[in-house]
Parts: C-alpha cells; structure tokens; sequence
C-alpha cells in the first residue's frame, strides 16, 4: 500500500522525470513486484496440490531473479545523487550488475544442484546449504552504497546525508531479523519503510529546490537568512553574493526561452561547483542567484569569488555554447554590529551588484559606440 502510494504520487506529477527520479521508481515497482511474489509464495507454500507445487516453484524462482533489482536501482540512485552524472552511471552500471549476475546465476543452477534454495517432497521452501552466499551478494550493494555514502558525506546536504544513511540502515537490520526469524519476510517491509523515508526527502526537496536549476527557492532563502542572522554570534561573520546573469533577455530573444533556461541551469551548476558544500545557493528570481556562506575571515568569501571567475572562465573556454555566460557580482559582509534585517541586508548587497551590472553595460556600450 505504502508503495503504490508513492507510485500513483510520482507518475501523476512528473510527465517527464530525472534520472533519479526515474532509478527511484525502478526501485519502487520492483520491490512491490518482488512482494506480490512472495506473498503467492507464501501462499502456495506447503500445499501438496501439483498446481500449488508448481506455483510455488515458478514464483521462487522469479522471486530469486528479481531480487538484486532494487539493490542495483539504489546503488545507482546513490552514485548519481553524489556525482550527479549520467555519464558516469551508465559507466558503472555495468559493475554494479555483477554481483546481481553471479546472484542470478546461482539461483537459476540452485533448481538442478538445491545449493541455493529448494522445494521439499512437502512444497515447503528451505534454504541451501550455500544460501548465505547470495545473501552476502545482496549485502555487498548495501555495504558499498553505505561506505560511498559515508566516503563523499562532505558533497552531501546534511539532513540528506541522514536520511540516505537511513535506507542503508534499516534493510539490513530488517535482513538480520529475517535470518533469525526465517517464518516472516522483513527484508522487503524494512525496504519499503525505506523508500517512504527517500519519497518524503525528495518532497521536502521539491518544497525548498527551485524547480528548474536544482538549488534553493526565494523561500529557503528567506528562511535560512533569517535564522543565519538571528543565530550569528559576536565574533561570526556572514557573506553575501548576489550573481546576476549578464544579457539574458538577449540569451532569450535570439536562442530562444528553452535556451534560456538551459543558461540558467549552466549558472546553476557553475556556483554549485565554485563554492563549499556548507555554502547556502539559492535561485532569487529570474535570472538572479545568492549565495550565503558563514565566514571565519573576508579572506574565505574573496576565496569563493576567486574560484567562482576561474571556474565561469573554464566553462566558456570548454562549452560549445553559441554565448558566453558572464556575471553582475554584488557582495557584502554581515557583522552583528550592523543590526540589519535579512531584507536589508539583501537590498545592501544588491545595490552593490547592480553597480557592478551597470559597469558591464558601460563597456557594452563603449564598444558598440566603436564598432
């Protein structure tokens, strides 16, 4: 029930889904298939009928082929939420079904050799002699995805990293007590509780993302800035960066709306790349962007700049665009002494970036007047 919900939920809002979104559904439907499976299993299970017998054969056996399913599609959920590259999954996907290959291999030889599993003279399921080597086929996904999880938390938002680390947690506990208690299925119950956990991650990501770029909405904004500068201590400083992109009603008049907003995506993901993880990137309005970074020195917020114009550098150098992406920059420096209000201290900054807009337009105009 739980997994219908959050099917019927993700198709009827999302015509065209991510990639993650797409890896996230594959995870669903196979989970709620291998559980419909088994709950025919379990009801064919040690009726002497030769049609109950041979249903209960046929569905182990798909139950069995199944079953790596929702390990690959989470593992590959993890690696493009970290690296958010489809080039790279579609790499590693080819490793990432190995272990499920060699599952499956021995599953399909375990009806011949019993290695595996077997159906009694009974009709009753019983585990193989080397059952625990596929379990620890299964758990070799989880033990991967949790060091990986684990290894890159600093690319990770903080109350993401939690809730991922949750769905690794909780399939192996519930794979603990299904061993110990091999009457009742768990292992399946402990993913679908899971899967409620990352559903309602990715709806809270929906309420705060802005839609299109992936980084903060205008209302996170105002929400973090809020508590940054009531919770700002004495001796702490908060830095502002207020980006506009340079021509865009140009980028939209001659490349079109599409375009444009692929442009606003390349800026999007040019100061996800420039800044720190802990940075706060949000999406203001239109084409404007902020960055809010708790500070140690003024000294950190020139490091960001810095990098910020030697990374918007590279991506004119290496992209193929017909238009060079530029910046109007405005940036200010919180002290606790200042005594502003969060929108004050957004008009203060913004002042500042719309006197570094208005240079770029003067030398625009300079040179036309020369051409």
């Amino acid at each position: 029930m739980i997994l219908l919900a959050i099917f019927m939920n993700i198709k009827s809002h999302h015509n065209k889904m991510k990639f993650d979104k797409k890896l996230y559904l594959i995870l669903i439907i196979s989970t709620a298939t291998i559980m419909i499976v088994d709950i025919i299993m379990s009801y064919a299970n040690g009726k002497t009928d030769f049609f109950f017998r041979e249903i209960n054969s046929t569905a182990t056996i798909i139950y069995f082929i199944l079953n790596p399913l929702p390990y690959i599609a989470w593992s590959l959920y993890v690696d493009f939420y970290i690296y958010k590259d489809i080039k790279r999954s579609k790499k590693i996907r080819l490793l990432v079904v190995i272990p499920a290959i060699i599952s499956i291999y021995l599953c399909i030889l375990s009806i011949y050799n019993k290695k595996i599993f077997y159906i009694d003279q009974d009709n009753l399921y019983q585990r193989g002699e080397l059952f625990w080597l596929n379990a620890a086929l299964y758990y070799s996904y989880s033990v991967g995805t949790y060091a990986q999880i684990i290894s890159k938390r600093k690319n990770i938002r903080k109350k993401d990293y939690y809730s991922l680390l949750t769905f690794a947690v909780v399939p192996v506990m519930a794979g603990i007590l299904q061993t110990i208690d091999t009457s009742k299925s768990y292992l399946w119950l402990g993913i679908s509780i899971s899967a409620l956990i990352i559903f309602l991650n990715i709806q809270n990501g929906e309420i705060s993302e802005d839609y299109l770029t992936g980084v903060y909405n205008r209302r996170q904004l105002d929400l973090y800035l809020k508590n940054s500068i009531r919770e700002l201590k004495k001796d702490e400083l908060l830095g502002m960066i207020m980006i506009d992109l340079n021509d865009f009603k140009e980028i939209n008049d001659t490349y079109g709306h599409i375009e444009g907003d692929q442009a606003l995506k390349y800026t999007a993901n040019i100061l996800i790349d420039s800044f720190r993880t802990g940075d706060f990137i949000s999406r203001y309005a239109g084409d404007e962007f902020v960055v809010v970074m708790k500070l140690e020195s003024k000294k950190d917020k020139d490091e960001c700049i810095n990098h910020l114009r030697e990374n918007l550098k590279e991506f004119n150098q290496t992209r193929t665009t017909p238009y060079k992406i530029s910046f109007g920059l405005g940036y200010a420096t919180y002290r606790p002494d200042l005594k502003m209000t969060a929108d004050e201290f957004i008009i203060h900054t913004d002042k500042r970036m719309y006197r570094d807009k208005q240079r770029y337009r003067d030398k625009i105009e300079v040179k036309e007047k020369f051409l």
